[in-house]
């Protein structure tokens, strides 16, 4: 249903854009109903972008002339709020959230085929749970209830 009231209204939130010398340009249709969360891997010059409605990862890769090419999806079975790529770990956060309004975290490590982990889950009642780096720790955020889950 998302999907079909972004198509038809056109809304540019469902898509990928870049920025440069105040000039905005389109990058990708991402083809989800919701996007929600981008990072960038600048090692593998990969860009991570987190689709809400259809609980995956869509992966671009940004090659040398600046193009963008459609490289895979992972497909994590729970819905997708807020991505954090962690440089120094080569982890890539993912907050995620599903049934009843739990969420929890997912990792995803694109040095290691993109292997994907789910540490914890079911820990926390949230209507999402975005994933923010503070000194170099993970932490869970929720709007939904007065929380903040801080991750080892």
């Amino acid at each position: 249903m998302i999907r079909l009231a972004n198509n038809y209204l056109k809304l540019k939130m469902t898509n990928l854009y870049h920025y440069k010398n105040g000039i905005v340009t389109k990058v990708k249709d991402s083809k989800s109903g919701c996007d929600n969360g981008v990072a960038y891997d600048e090692v593998n010059r990969l860009i991570f972008l987190g689709q809400t409605h259809e609980k995956n990862i869509r992966i671009y890769k940004y090659g040398e002339n600046g193009e963008v090419k459609f490289n895979r999806d992972i497909y994590l079975g729970y819905k997708v709020d807020n991505l954090l790529f962690d440089e120094k770990n080569r982890i890539l956060n993912v907050g995620i959230f599903g049934q009843g309004g739990y969420g929890g975290l997912a990792e995803i490590y694109p040095d290691k085929n993109f292997e994907v982990k789910i540490p914890f889950y079911d820990v926390i009642n949230t209507t999402s749970a975005t994933a923010i780096l503070i000194n170099k720790k993970i932490y869970l955020v929720s709007p939904r209830v007065n929380y903040l889950l801080f991750c080892e």
